[in-house]
């Protein structure tokens, strides 16, 4: 089933990136994206869209009474409908396209307020999208920020972005996903709500204690956080997510400075994943110098403004 998605405008590059992590390559124009498939469970999993549909069909505008009219809509509608405009069309009313779905089913009944199906009209450029709205995003992570954590930290990743990271890194239900460096445990605890095996270390006894505090509270299964030093580590996992530390946590790995922390800690993530790896860095001037001299070639990079004064650089690894 193919679906056009709705994505978050804070940052499109991220959106994009994260849902075709999980659903494979797509089309973008404007802030949406449609992609050729995927489960809705799935779907449901992305941090940055807003909400989920399935195309039914596309056509040009000049061909859409005809389009919808030969659409097989008692296939699509079994209770109530109501039908929503995205954009719009001179000389077509909501009413007056409803009227046409109207016309095509048995026993047509319409309820604007709480429909068991929802057919959204989007125009764009001539082009109208015909789709049947399957997802809007509860946004349950803002239950999960990290003042609302029992483990709390005041440098862990937003739940929102901690969930695109392990998405991004295209973890699928089931397998398997490392932090190296898990502090409160922010990332892991995304990835075991999704359904994602999760491993997560650091170095520090009191970030473990806080992080499966934190597990514990949010029912999380299937993730284990345990003491470690990621530098000793000497497995291998299928995927990797981790928003490297700075200050404190990283001068307790071992790195007299962020740069020679960053350069050792991608050196040493190489060899840590199977499949794919996201690894987060503060976008300091050395960057480009850290990269180099890591010896890594990122698949994707983007960078993501996390307020005035922070701006977070993430690279994409594959093998």
């Amino acid at each position: 089933m193919a679906y056009l998605l709705v994505l978050s405008q804070d940052n499109l590059a991220l959106a994009r990136a994260e849902a075709e992590a999980l659903l494979g390559p797509g089309k973008l124009f404007a802030n949406y994206l449609t992609v050729g498939s995927g489960e809705t469970r799935t779907v449901k999993r992305l941090a940055y869209a807003h909400r989920a549909y399935k195309i039914l069909f596309d056509c040009p505008v000049s061909d859409l009474k005809k389009s919808v009219l030969a659409h097989p809509w008692d296939s699509v509608i079994k209770k109530t409908f109501c039908v929503r405009f995205i954009g719009d069309v001179k000389g077509l009313s909501e009413a007056q396209a409803a009227s046409w779905i109207w016309d095509k089913l048995p026993s047509p009944a319409v309820d604007l307020t709480n429909p068991s199906s929802r057919i959204d009209f989007l125009f764009h450029e001539k082009h109208a999208y015909l789709l049947l709205h399957t997802w809007e995003n509860p946004k349950r992570y803002v239950s999960r920020v990290p003042h609302k954590r029992p483990g709390f930290s005041p440098v862990t990743s937003h739940p929102k972005f901690a969930k695109a990271l392990v998405n991004l890194s295209g973890a699928q239900r089931g397998s398997v996903l490392v932090d190296p460096f898990c502090g409160v445990g922010g990332i892991v605890i995304e990835a075991g709500l999704s359904g994602v095996k999760a491993q997560g270390y650091d170095v520090d006894q009191q970030m473990i204690e806080k992080a499966n505090r934190n597990l514990d509270y949010f029912s999380v299964r299937g993730v284990r956080v345990e003491l470690g030093n990621a530098f000793d580590l000497d497995k291998e996992f299928e995927y990797l997510a981790t928003d490297l530390p700075f200050g404190r946590s990283s001068r307790l790995s071992g790195a007299n400075d962020i740069v020679t922390f960053y350069i050792k800690a991608l050196k040493k993530i190489r060899n840590l994943f199977s499949k794919r790896a996201v690894v987060v860095m503060h976008r300091i001037p050395e960057l480009d110098r850290v990269i180099a001299e890591a010896k890594i070639k990122p698949a994707l990079e983007i960078e993501h403004v996390m307020h005035h004064s922070l701006t977070k650089h993430i690279i994409v690894l594959e093998k």
